[in-house]
């Protein structure tokens, strides 16, 4: 679908601009962005769970506050994402 785009920058959601109209695209955009969000909010919860729960059962340490440990993974992962 992609492909069938006049210009090959073009992202998923400029071809639905292109081929539905400005309105389908945004409509789309909206639709794509609760999608990705609330995948990502679960992915953070469970990524954040694992990690303590490893954290206290493995390692046999303290309890660290769920704040602090998803801050170090958030910026973990965007430090893998930017740098890998």
């Amino acid at each position: 679908f992609i492909y069938s785009s006049n210009t090959p920058e073009s992202s998923i959601t400029d071809v639905i601009g292109e081929h539905f109209g400005a309105l389908a695209g945004k409509v789309f955009t909206v639709i794509y962005f609760f999608a990705v969000y609330t995948i990502l909010i679960m992915y953070a919860v469970a990524i954040t769970n694992t990690a303590q729960s490893f954290i206290t059962h493995q390692l046999a340490m303290a309890e660290p506050p769920r704040s602090l440990v998803a801050i170090v993974l958030i910026l973990g992962l965007m430090f893998i994402v930017r740098f890998g």
